[in-house]
């Protein structure tokens, strides 16, 4: 099993235990917080999208499409 730390700048002491770090590179709580969360959800979307196959692979893909048109619509 392989563990990853998610930290803010420098990984702090995790970094040496963690066999992998993701570092956002800010000291602010709040942008800390907000990539763990994006970086989480990608993973996630990553892993069910490779548990999945076909239609419903593709499916994914076109929500995912959506969900992106409706942030720049946002914007």
């Amino acid at each position: 099993m392989a563990t990853v730390a998610f930290t803010g700048a420098g990984g702090g002491r995790i970094a040496k235990l963690a066999d992998h770090l993701f570092a956002v590179a800010s000291k602010e709580t709040a942008r800390i917080q907000e990539a763990h969360i994006l970086a989480g959800h990608m993973l996630c979307d990553w892993i069910e999208m490779d548990c999945v196959s076909g239609a419903e692979q593709e499916s994914a893909v076109v929500l995912e499409i959506a969900a992106s048109e409706q942030v720049e619509g946002a914007r």
